[in-house]
């Protein structure tokens, strides 16, 4: 059973408020192949009226065996001009990023003090609520490639950013259809974590 309060959604309903009504959102049915460089994917954009609770249920209840639903990084806002939500795909011990003020002079302090992280049942997601343009989006995907530190274990998945600068949009999984997941992402509380007792 999904909590719509603790799942990403509840980050789109965020930006909806922050940006209105009249913008596009892009989602992918996705099937993921281990170790492969490509997965079959397919693209739908929705419009920010449409998407509910019940939108999610039906989209969740119409996916083939063994495909997910993702969030797309690329929003058409109002005016039809593309713009990218910042999105990472972290891995190890990434709670790390969230006190470690590096991250924060890397990624750019607005996109850094906007980002909320998801714990996605393996790892842990994180977006944040500021629009980027194109090539914005490419440095920013480009500039979490230097997050880790050679002498330090990595928060960033970096196979995911090749994927993504490849793909052209980033995207983070929102349901747990496949054999490969083990839950559906939902809201990680940094303070409950004892993470934020640690700065």
């Amino acid at each position: 059973m999904i909590d719509y309060s603790t799942h990403p959604l509840s980050f789109v309903r965020g930006l909806v408020e922050q940006y209105g009504e009249d913008i596009t959102f892009n989602f992918s049915r996705y099937f993921y192949r281990p170790r492969s460089p490509v997965d079959e994917r397919e693209i739908i954009q929705v419009s920010a009226r449409l998407i509910s609770d019940a939108w999610l249920e039906d989209e969740m209840n119409s996916l083939l065996p063994n495909w997910d639903l993702a969030l797309n990084s690329v929003v058409l806002d109002s005016r039809g001009r593309t713009r990218h939500i910042p999105m990472i795909d972290f891995i190890g011990d990434a709670a790390r990023f969230f006190i470690d003020r590096r991250s924060r002079d890397i990624v750019g302090h607005r996109i850094y003090d906007e980002m909320i992280p998801f714990s996605s049942g393996r790892s842990l997601h994180g977006y944040s609520s500021v629009l980027l343009a194109p090539g914005e989006w490419i440095s920013y995907m480009a500039r979490l490639l230097l997050v880790d530190f050679p002498d330090e274990d990595p928060m960033i998945d970096h196979r995911w950013v090749g994927h993504r600068l490849a793909g052209g949009y980033s995207a983070l999984r929102w349901s747990a259809n496949g054999d490969n997941y083990l839950d559906y992402p939902r809201r990680f509380d940094l303070a409950a974590s004892g993470i934020l007792a640690r700065i």
